[in-house]
This record gives C-alpha cells, sequence and structure tokens, in this order.
C-alpha cells in the first residue's frame, strides 16, 4: 500500500543547504533515545521511526511516499506493526 507521510519540524532541524542538490546524511539529536515519545516505542517501531527519517532525508519535497509492505520488509517487522508506528 502507498502512503504519503510529512515529518512535522523537519525543515526547522534539517535545512537545505543551497550547494547540497542530494543530501546523504540527516540532523539526529544526540537525545534521541532520550526523548520521553521515542522511549514509549518499541525496539522495533524504533528501527521504523529512523528508517522513515532516512526515507524523507532522500526526499526533495515535503511529503514522501513510502510502500508500506516494501517498508515493513526493510525493517523486518510485520506490516501491521509498520502501519500502527505510523499513527
Amino acid at each position: 500500500m502507498l502512503i504519503t507521510l510529512r515529518i512535522t519540524n523537519w525543515k526547522a532541524h534539517n535545512q537545505k543547504r543551497k550547494d547540497v542538490f542530494k543530501n546523504s546524511w540527516f540532523k539526529l539529536s544526540n537525545s534521541f533515545f532520550d526523548s520521553p515519545s521515542i522511549a514509549s516505542l518499541s525496539n522495533d517501531q524504533v528501527i521504523v521511526w529512523i528508517y522513515l527519517l532516512t526515507i524523507r532525508g532522500k526526499s526533495q519535497t515535503d511529503d514522501f511516499e513510502i510502500n508500506s509492505l516494501r517498508s515493513a520488509f526493510v525493517c523486518k517487522c510485520s506490516d501491521d506493526l509498520f502501519i500502527e508506528t505510523l499513527d
């Protein structure tokens, strides 16, 4: 299933540089794992979230599309868990 996503506040933390046309990295806070919202996720859900950040980092637009079945396969989790993590 194709899903369109947008990560809130992406641009506030990952500003596009004028001299870089294709980013190969994204900014991740060193307090990422200290966040209560991350601490409440299962290990599999944390992998899903980091995966989504990497996919967004490759995107040139605010909205990006993912295939939930392929993404669940890449994250080595069930499609149900993948979709649940998006909520």
